[in-house]
């Protein structure tokens, strides 16, 4: 995941507890650590959730559901998932935990399409030698280019960082708007399935 996406993914993990009372879920929603997870939906309803993940909004969900997010790690055993095993750790895998507590009133089409809004993968910006969260377009493209788990996993021996360094400054002009403002000249929000071959990948990427 890059930029800002609304994402679902793969569950992961599904079982019951405490006489079927509840349902615990770990969906995967990303194949790198995110740099934040930052709204929480069943179906289309936005959940709002209290410090400890507990939903005080929508009122069907409030106290029916609970919800824990990570970047890496996630003890779901604590949290009352019996069977989750100490060394499943979805390390650098995105994800969300929920438990769900049985009630035909709060869930009546069953169990809930759940996905989030997230902040993707943190990129190396040559300009600066730093790893961070970045939009960019440019530093999107070096990143994939360069990525050992499912891009081209070319070398730095092998990128014109003086090309990616220009391309990143251009990305990062600000362009004024007609109603008022400024946003950056190109930037890339979206997911890379890593199912279609690398040239698309590419021409998608540049369409930014």
């Amino acid at each position: 995941v890059y930029g800002r996406q609304r994402v679902s993914g793969a569950v992961v993990f599904m079982e019951t507890s405490t006489k079927s009372r509840y349902l615990h879920i770990i969906v995967a929603i990303s194949g790198n650590e995110l740099n934040a997870i930052s709204e929480i939906y069943f179906n289309d309803k936005p959940l709002t959730l209290d410090s400890n993940g507990f939903v005080t909004a929508p009122s069907q969900f409030v106290d029916k559901a609970i919800i824990k997010t990570a970047q890496e790690h996630l003890d779901v055993a604590t949290l009352g998932a019996v069977s989750w095993s100490d060394t499943s750790l979805l390390n650098g895998i995105g994800h969300i935990y929920a438990r769900i507590e049985y009630d035909t009133d709060a869930y009546p089409n069953g169990i809930p399409n759940i996905s989030a809004v997230v902040e993707g993968k943190k990129l190396f910006d040559p300009r600066t030698s730093a790893t961070s969260y970045s939009k960019n377009s440019a530093l999107v493209l070096r990143d994939y280019l360069t990525n050992d788990d499912y891009g081209l996993g070319a070398s730095s021996s092998e990128i014109d960082d003086a090309s990616f360094i220009a391309a990143a400054n251009v990305c990062d002009e600000n362009v004024s708007l007609a109603a008022g403002g400024t946003e950056k000249r190109y930037e890339s929000h979206g997911v890379v399935d890593t199912a279609l071959p690398p040239k698309q990948i590419i021409e998608e990427m540049l369409s930014a």
